[in-house]
């Protein structure tokens, strides 16, 4: 079905859809007609607003390697008994130095907004963090879903439950 929606309908989104054998992510832009639909491989991964491992977007490949060195110490540990060490990981103001921050010669934003946009959980007077969700699809076992509504330093993670989840 995604693959007939005409993206040039639609605000821009990033969509994850999948059971526990698949999960795929599905672009929508504004300015193309066709939603580009990708296959995930099994593993942790760090959906942000713009598509998985951008170039542009260097924070959610950091947050996905913090996510992974969690899980590996944590490897048979569900995810349920995790969500305040994840909360913390996600909920990280820490911004790199100026110094650091990737700026275009073009780019209409000045270096101090940059360089806030680059913490994990963001506040500024203009762009802010609105929300988190963490997904867990075990092959075989029902998907758990749980979602903070409001930026995670402010806001717990609360289980969404399956039925939910469900396309109707």
């Amino acid at each position: 079905h995604l693959r007939s929606l005409d993206g040039r309908e639609y605000n821009g989104f990033n969509l994850l859809v999948g059971d526990g054998r698949e999960l795929f992510v599905a672009y929508a832009r504004p300015d193309r007609a066709a939603l580009e639909v990708e296959a995930l491989p099994p593993g942790i991964h760090v959906l942000g607003n713009d598509r998985l491992e951008s170039p542009t977007f260097p924070k959610a490949e950091r947050i996905a390697r913090a996510a992974a060195q969690h899980s590996a110490r944590y490897p048979h540990a569900p995810l349920d008994e995790q969500l305040d060490p994840l909360r913390t990981l996600l909920a990280d103001h820490t911004q790199p130095p100026l110094s650091e921050v990737r700026v275009s010669v073009d780019s209409p934003f000045p270096p101090e907004l940059l360089r806030a946009l680059e913490a994990t959980c963001i506040h500024t007077s203009q762009y802010g963090t609105v929300s988190s969700a963490l997904l867990e699809l075990v092959p075989g076992a029902l998907p758990r879903y749980w979602f903070a509504d409001g930026p995670p330093c402010r806001t717990h993670f609360r289980a969404v439950p399956v039925a939910d989840l469900l396309i109707r």
